[in-house]
């Protein structure tokens, strides 16, 4: 027979178990709504949404595309460094590339041990859009505090067929690291800043129509920077920038130093804003790291006016302390800059295709329901209500609460970029 100390303490064990059992489960609470199998939406801001939609695209096990939608938030990783990409054809598409932030603080400062994200060996097919990839060391102030402070990768890639569509990478010093000697890479309407060999590393990438905003050496933007590095290896064409445009604001800067391998880099229609600064004489930095440079070119730099900027000839001797040196003319001929062109450069992979966007048509409201035209090779749509996004769906309509007029459709491609917004009428 129970007696009442007896029960009572029973129900204090019933209510702990109870209390342990709520929070293992809150612990486990899934932080993604699962659209279709290969399709996720994360929780806006929720770095563990992120991480548990990273898991199951990690673990698919097979090529089928998987999607991961980020809305406008940001997602913070704290001091985790290296989150990995380890499956082929992964999406991590943003809302926005102003306001879907991903970002992590390492503790420690390094090429190798920083990224944000890092893209494994033989992983193929990665496609981000719209967001912003911030590695928030504390590059000027950090060594004062006794925090890291120098090297901080946004993005370490080890795959190959990676696409950056509208992405946005903050940090100083080696931002990008495309660390495959073999691995193909292509970035489209992009933002990199930096201000020490902020894109650097091996394999072939086409940076088409993106901006390069060079950060001041140091705090009060004085001293000098080098955009590039390339340890380009046995390619072709090594790293290629057409139609980018240079943002400076720093003291000087110049387009790139040799790193290892075969370096090779060439700027091609380049938009050069006059800055805070200025760039060197020699273009280029002709003292390499550990090689002297292999094929670095410039065609047809113009001021923000279309006047023609780079020289009419502009031959350097590249050196190295080893005294393996070279000297070429580094101003491309027009014959010449043609062999550049993307579908020269990619034969038979074709980036641009697949990083095209999808618009809508035809997009009504009638009694709380969305309507629109099927767009062609879409894979989803997305609804928003001004800058708030509301929901995902395959169909051609969509149930809201509110008849108000402010709503957005968005047609996701197949790597599941989302297009233009469309204003529901």
């Amino acid at each position: 027979m129970r007696t009442k100390f007896t029960q009572t303490i029973l129900s204090l064990v019933a209510l702990l178990t109870c209390v342990i059992t709520t929070n293992a489960q809150d612990v486990t609470k899934k932080k993604y709504t699962k659209i279709r199998e290969n399709f996720v939406v994360v929780e806006p801001g929720s770095i563990d949404g992120l991480y548990q939609a990273l898991e199951l695209a990690n673990a698919k096990g097979n090529d089928k595309r998987f999607c991961i939608f980020l809305p406008d938030g940001t997602y913070d990783m704290g001091s985790t460094a290296l989150t990995q990409i380890a499956s082929n054809n992964i999406s991590i598409i943003g809302q926005s590339m102003d306001n879907t932030i991903v970002v992590n603080k390492p503790l420690k400062e390094g090429i190798g041990v920083t990224a944000t994200f890092l893209i494994n060996k033989g992983v193929s097919g990665t496609y981000f859009q719209d967001l912003t990839l911030k590695n928030a060391i504390d590059y000027y102030g950090g060594a004062a505090k006794g925090e890291a402070a120098g090297r901080a990768v946004c993005l370490q890639d080890k795959g190959s067929k990676t696409i950056c569509k509208n992405v946005k990478m903050l940090s100083y010093q080696d931002t990008y690291y495309s660390n495959n000697a073999s691995g193909d890479y292509y970035f489209e309407t992009s933002e990199i800043h930096g201000t020490v060999d902020f894109i650097c590393g091996g394999g072939q990438a086409y940076f088409n129509k993106c901006l390069i905003y060079v950060e001041g050496r140091k705090a009060d933007g004085s001293g000098g920077c080098t955009i590039t590095a390339p340890a380009t290896g046995n390619t072709t064409y090594g790293y290629v920038f057409n139609d980018c445009t240079i943002d400076n604001h720093t003291q000087e800067f110049n387009l790139g130093r040799a790193w290892n391998g075969e370096p090779k880099c060439a700027w091609l229609n380049t938009t050069i804003k006059p800055g805070h600064g200025t760039i060197v004489k020699t273009r280029y930095n002709p003292k390499g790291m550990n090689i002297a440079a292999k094929e670095f070119y410039e065609y047809n730099s113009v001021d923000e006016q279309g006047k023609r900027i780079s020289p009419d000839s502009n031959i350097l001797t590249f050196t190295h302390n080893t005294g393996d040196n070279a000297d070429f003319e580094t101003i491309l001929t027009n014959e010449k800059a043609a062999q550049f062109a993307l579908d020269k450069v990619f034969t038979t992979w074709k980036p641009n295709e697949e990083a095209a966007q999808i618009a809508v048509t035809n997009a009504k409201i009638k009694k709380n329901t969305i309507s629109w035209k099927v767009a062609k090779n879409a894979t989803m749509y997305a609804i928003f209500k001004g800058d708030k996004f509301i929901g995902m769906t395959d169909n051609t309509s969509y149930h809201v609460k509110q008849t108000a007029k402010d709503y957005t459709v968005r047609a996701a491609n197949a790597m599941g970029g989302l297009g233009t917004a469309v204003a529901v009428q």
